[in-house]
């Protein structure tokens, strides 16, 4: 009769000898793949836009120069936002940008899609009245659960209440989100800025400040917020 019991020894044998290199192999894979993701997805971006920017102005170039120009998405993509940053700090740029922005303003239907187009990125600057000027937290989508957003507006809702504006950005995508209004009294303003919390929202949570501070929103002796625009 065969030793069962020293052939299953064997196999157990085995099994644990294999499994040494691969969690070996496995630990360094996950790490090795958590480093490199940041940048393969930098990379798929940035390869989008260059591709898209190639396709779109290669032909016109082609019509011009008789012949396709290697690397031109990539001098376009750096290329025109340094020429506009340029243009942008000398005074005659100056003039010139403001002038073709009140045209585009004044464009029908285009104008409606460049004036929220640039609010909203005023507002991710945290520039100008629009921007995003105050980090603040309220409980949201329930009582006992508390979310991270942007003040961007106090109103005045019928005669006398004043109202929170709240915008609560969506990791790690904070252009999608929800906006809420909300008394003041339930809004509860951070010690973070505005820095903080994109990087927080872009990066899931992982990069977040280790210790947020909240205290209810500063309040001027007329009863407005202080730093937010007020309607």
């Amino acid at each position: 009769m065969a030793d069962d019991s020293g052939e299953d020894g064997g196999r157990r044998g085995l099994r644990a000898n294999w499994r040494v290199p691969m969690e070996f192999m496995r630990t360094r894979f996950l790490v090795g793949l958590g480093f490199l993701a940041p940048f393969i997805i930098t990379w798929i971006v940035l390869d989008f836009l260059i591709d898209f920017l190639r396709d779109v102005t290669q032909p016109a170039f082609f019509d011009v120069f008789g012949r396709s120009i290697p690397g031109l998405g990539v001098a376009i993509l750096i290329g025109v936002p340094l020429i506009f940053g340029a243009l942008a700090l000398h005074f005659i740029g100056v003039k010139a940008m403001a002038t073709l922005e009140a045209t585009a303003v004044r464009v029908p239907l285009i104008g409606a899609i460049f004036t929220v187009s640039h609010q909203i990125v005023s507002a991710m600057g945290g520039g100008g009245q629009s921007g995003f000027r105050k980090v603040v937290t309220i409980e949201y989508p329930r009582r006992g659960i508390w979310s991270l957003g942007f003040l961007t507006r106090v109103i005045t809702l019928g005669d006398q209440e004043k109202i929170a504006l709240v915008y609560i950005p969506t990791a790690p995508t904070p252009n999608s989100g929800n906006m809420l209004l909300l008394p003041i009294s339930e809004v509860m303003e951070t010690d973070m800025s505005v820095n903080e919390l994109m990087r927080t929202v872009l990066s899931a949570g992982v990069s977040s400040p280790d210790h947020i501070v909240r205290r209810p929103l500063s309040l001027t002796s007329e009863g407005e917020v202080e730093g937010v625009n007020v309607e």
